[in-house]
């Protein structure tokens, strides 16, 4: 923000005596007006990226895609991924699949349900794909990796 003696110094142009201390007074209050910009957008940009996270949260049922959650936080989808990839490293639908299949590892450890079961719970249409991305995210198919740790 501009110090109140900048402000002062900004309504009375005349405390300046040369061109140099204008421009030095300038870069000083711009350089300060830059940092909180920054920090405003690094704000909102974690926001973002909380939002998208939340939403995942409550809908992974759904068919959750990269516009619906543009849509939910009303950007446009190519630059939600910008956003979303520059904050956390990773892209939307690698989180998604990330958290997934972690999800789906702790349902299989922790509860009864079946797989198809499961699978529905996570927002796949089709057990038998759900079975096939898991043994390629774990190496081992849910059954196994039920069995493996519940021994």
């Amino acid at each position: 923000m501009i110090s109140e003696t900048d402000y002062e110094m900004l309504l009375d142009a005349n405390q300046f005596q040369t061109i140099r201390q204008l421009e030095d007074w300038s870069y000083r209050v711009y350089g300060r007006l830059k940092q909180e910009m920054d920090k405003e957008a690094g704000n909102t940009r974690a926001t973002i990226v909380d939002q998208v996270h939340r939403y995942i949260e409550l809908h992974m049922e759904e068919d959750v895609s990269v516009q619906t959650l543009a849509d939910h936080v009303y950007l446009n989808p190519s630059y939600l991924s910008r956003v979303y990839k520059s904050e956390t490293g990773e892209s939307i639908s690698d989180y998604l699949y990330r958290f997934r299949m972690e999800k789906a590892a702790y349902m299989l450890k922790n509860t009864q349900e079946r797989i198809y079961e499961i699978t529905a719970r996570l927002g796949y249409q089709n057990p038998q794909y759900f079975i096939k991305v898991f043994k390629r995210y774990f190496g081992i198919t849910p059954q196994e990796y039920r069995d493996k740790n519940r021994a």
